[in-house]
């Protein structure tokens, strides 16, 4: 199934990327995650009744809604860009239209800087598409790890498509640790186009 014919299963719009780049270097230029690795993904990757994944920079809402139509899980996506999460929430609500067994309360959007996000006590699924900047997800882990600190519980955090530094950072400055890669058909013989998964409990 194309990426075509997996939106409009869906019910929603995700393709179209962002055209132009963000006001700040910080934050990166927005693209979806293909329905194809994210198959390998979920292939590759045991996903139970327990999780609650954030995606942190959702854009559209794909993997919210993907995961949410596969496994009825709650996901929960974060977005700084207004025009992206005005389109992840009605990407949601369109999803909801044809998809009507679903339960609505399990998809969240939250609009606004990764940084003011308040992580709770049970999110324990952070996916990553490089988002942003190392400085920004240095800040971002850390919060996580403060979370586990103050609520003990597995947290896995998913790369995909993973900076270096992301992945040093995580290696070198975190009691994180590496579980697993998922290596991905590389079209363009990029050793970076993969997924890096990485837990603590």
């Amino acid at each position: 199934m194309n990426e075509v014919e997996y939106d409009k299963l869906l019910n929603i719009q995700t393709i179209e990327e962002q055209k132009g780049f963000n006001d700040s270097v910080h934050y990166h230029r927005y693209e979806a995650t293909p329905y194809n690795h994210l198959a390998i993904l979920t292939c590759n990757y045991e996903i139970t009744s327990s999780h609650k994944v954030i995606d942190v920079g959702c854009g559209k809402g794909r993997l919210n809604l993907y995961l949410h139509h596969h496994y009825q899980i709650p996901v929960t996506g974060i977005e700084q860009n207004e025009g992206f999460i005005r389109k992840a929430e009605e990407n949601s609500q369109s999803y909801m239209k044809k998809h009507t067994n679903s339960s609505s309360e399990k998809i969240q959007f939250f609009h606004g800087l990764a940084e003011a996000y308040p992580i709770q006590s049970d999110d324990n699924c952070f996916y990553f598409f490089n988002p942003f900047s190392v400085q920004i997800f240095r800040s971002f882990v850390q919060k996580i790890l403060l979370s586990w600190e103050m609520n003990s519980r597995k947290i896995d955090v998913i790369l995909y498509y993973p900076d270096d530094e992301y992945v040093y950072f995580l290696q070198t400055s975190t009691p994180l640790k590496f579980v697993k890669e998922i290596e991905l058909p590389r079209y363009k013989k990029d050793i970076r186009e993969r997924f890096i998964i990485f837990t603590i409990d």
